[in-house]
């Protein structure tokens, strides 16, 4: 028998005990539409618990069984969007699972799943925890870099998804600033707002250029005449996908543009580099030239075997910018 009284008011309100709600929307699952009671249901809460119904994006989602009598909620999550900036080499943007049991667990890693790196992720993730009374988070970049690649000048977009927070409104300056304090001299966020959920899929779908550092390598001495022929050149290279990813990356051939804006030589073996490319470039590839997968390269240029031996992302060219 369809039915909703007093009982089911104190289900949904046990369930949602603790948690600081201002909205919310209902749905019956039942074979049969009942407009009327889904109605009744719908102000029954809203008057009894205090809360305002809402059709989309609401705080609380109640899925009631009317005819079994069961009563589910979904907490919604809070997205939190800012930027980081990565000052030490040596950490990674998300969690680094283990590469070769992809996080279940092996005698590589101690059964543990990952590798014993830093995340930002992990990083700041018991801050929104603890803040926001949250199950856990969720880090959402807009692209990365590789752990031994510092992130610099105005930082990478990234939005924190807080899952099943007990707290929605914090204040995210002390948040940012306690993160900041424990963390100095290693990352830094800043520009925390609140956002929507489709602001994910916005950064994810950037495709942005890069101002890159790169300090290069080569394994027989190079002079500064050579090195001075490398400015200002405009490439249009191919990339087949380096070695080091083809386990994660489909195996095609990429055509990216790199400009070589500075070169300027450290000592007999060693130079610097400034370079915008685009999005996608694999830069540790193209210094190398990852036996001949990218094509041409520093490598080829210079007719001497070179490597990346430190790499900055300097600027991110966004679209308000350009």
């Amino acid at each position: 028998m369809l039915h909703f009284n007093t009982e089911e008011i104190e289900k949904i309100k046990k369930k949602l005990n603790g948690y600081e709600l201002t909205s919310f929307n209902v749905g019956l699952l039942t074979k049969r539409k009942d407009k009327i009671l889904l109605k009744k249901i719908r102000k029954e809460i809203s008057e009894r618990l205090k809360l305002r119904p809402k059709i989309q994006g609401e705080d609380v989602f109640i899925l009631i069984d009317p005819e079994k009598g069961t009563i589910n909620v979904r907490i919604a999550s809070v997205f939190v969007s800012g930027r980081y900036r990565k000052l030490k080499r040596g950490i990674a943007q998300t969690k680094f699972y283990c590469p070769k049991c992809k996080g279940k667990g092996c005698k590589s890693c101690n059964y543990r799943g990952k590798l014993d790196i830093d995340s930002i992720e992990e990083l700041i993730a018991p801050f929104f925890v603890e803040m926001f009374k949250a199950k856990e988070i969720k880090f959402h970049g807009a692209g990365r870099e590789d752990t031994d690649v510092r992130m610099l000048g105005l930082g990478r977009k990234f939005v924190i998804e807080v899952i099943k927070p007990k707290r929605r409104k914090i204040n995210l300056q002390k948040l940012q600033n306690a993160i900041n304090k424990k963390y100095k001299g290693r990352i830094e966020i800043f520009n925390l707002e609140y956002c929507s959920k489709k602001r994910i899929a916005e950064i994810k779908a950037e495709k942005n250029d890069k101002l890159y550092r790169a300090v290069v390598i080569c394994e027989s001495k190079v002079c500064s005449r050579e090195i001075e022929k490398l400015k200002g050149k405009k490439l249009n290279i191919e990339q087949k996908t380096p070695k080091r990813v083809a386990f994660r990356r489909a195996d095609k051939i990429r055509t990216k543009h790199v400009e070589i804006l500075y070169a300027n030589k450290i000592n007999e073996k060693e130079f610097e580099l400034i370079l915008k490319a685009e999005a996608g470039t694999y830069i540790k590839e193209f210094i190398s030239g990852d036996n001949s997968r990218t094509k041409p390269s520093v490598s080829s240029l210079l007719n001497k075997r070179c490597k990346c031996k430190e790499l900055d992302v300097l600027f991110i060219y966004e679209s308000f910018q350009n």
